[in-house]
């Protein structure tokens, strides 16, 4: 074998060198800053005490959360003035915006009194409930504004009686609109919260409208 010579050593040698520094150069690995929220009343107080049993009276079936396309994303969403919409980086839903709205709605609405059951809709005909309600959400999201920084949700409701047949008018409707409700920037556990409160505002608005 020939030996090596000192031209080709150096060369090694500078090689090998090359090939530790860039070993120290190596990007890490960076934790991930992304962070999941649930639509939720902090506490877990969503409504009234207990009813007695004989007065939790009306069966309910969610019929339908419906969301405008901007919401169909699992990013929590801020409107930072006028048309423009962004989708958070870091702040996500930890499920579907529809289905959170629906579990809080249905939490809220079986801790009022009048209520005895909140169902997922459509049901089996064997077990239709009383009255089927429908929810068309409008808005549900953090806006920046001239008035500052608050979380907004609205929404219009309906409320049906299963028993009357298809197409005769609903026993009640209504529009909602969340009160006004600081955050601050960057912090989504505040916002977030202020948009299951509402939400829990909403299900005891519905709850309220039941006919008597």
């Amino acid at each position: 074998m020939k030996p090596f010579s000192s031209a080709s050593l150096l060369r090694l040698g500078a090689l090998l060198g090359l090939a530790a520094l860039a070993g120290c150069n190596l990007p890490t690995a960076q934790p991930d800053p992304t962070r999941f929220f649930l639509l939720s009343v902090p506490g877990g107080a969503t409504a009234a005490a207990a009813a007695p049993a004989e007065a939790r009276a009306a069966t309910l079936g969610l019929c339908r959360i419906e969301l405008p396309a901007y919401l169909r994303t699992p990013a929590v969403v801020v409107r930072p003035g006028g048309t423009e919409v962004v989708r958070t980086r870091d702040a996500r839903w930890g499920e579907s915006l529809e289905q959170g709205i629906a579990r809080l709605l249905r939490e809220t609405l079986l801790a009022q009194p009048g209520v005895r059951s909140v169902a997922a809709y459509p049901a089996p005909q064997s077990a239709l409930p009383q009255y089927e309600i429908s929810v068309r959400v409008l808005a549900c999201e953090g806006v920046a504004g001239s008035e500052g920084r608050r979380a907004r949700f609205a929404a219009a409701w309906e409320i049906r009686a299963t028993a009357a047949g298809a197409g005769v008018a609903p026993v009640a409707t209504g529009t909602f609109e969340s009160a006004p409700a600081d955050w601050t920037e960057g912090d989504y556990a505040v916002l977030t919260a202020k948009l299951g409160e509402a939400v829990a505002a909403l299900g005891r608005e519905l709850a309220a409208a039941l006919p008597k």
